[in-house]
């Protein structure tokens, strides 16, 4: 299945990578806000991330060779873990 990413509002910044942008998708009628992210313009040490998408594997289904791995908990696991977040609280 191949869904679009869609461009999120929301920043985050890490004082080693810079700041990242999210992306959001919606399968069927269900949203996944922020999903993933990228940094489009990281610091120097970061160089290597730039325009990469990664995905929260707390809330996505990752295969490798047919064996599905276990979702981590955490923070990110909860869709809402951005809510009540401002960019400041990020630095």
């Amino acid at each position: 299945m191949r869904v679009e990413l869609r461009p999120s509002d929301y920043r985050s910044r890490c004082a080693y990578k810079g700041e990242a942008s999210y992306w959001s998708l919606v399968v069927g009628d269900t949203p996944h806000v922020n999903l993933a992210w990228t940094y489009p313009s990281p610091r120097h040490d970061a160089e290597l991330a730039r325009d990469r998408v990664a995905f929260f594997d707390e809330r996505v289904d990752l295969d490798v060779d047919g064996v599905r791995g276990a979702r981590p908990g955490g923070p990110w696991a909860d869709p809402d873990w951005w809510r009540d977040r401002t960019f400041e609280n990020d630095l």
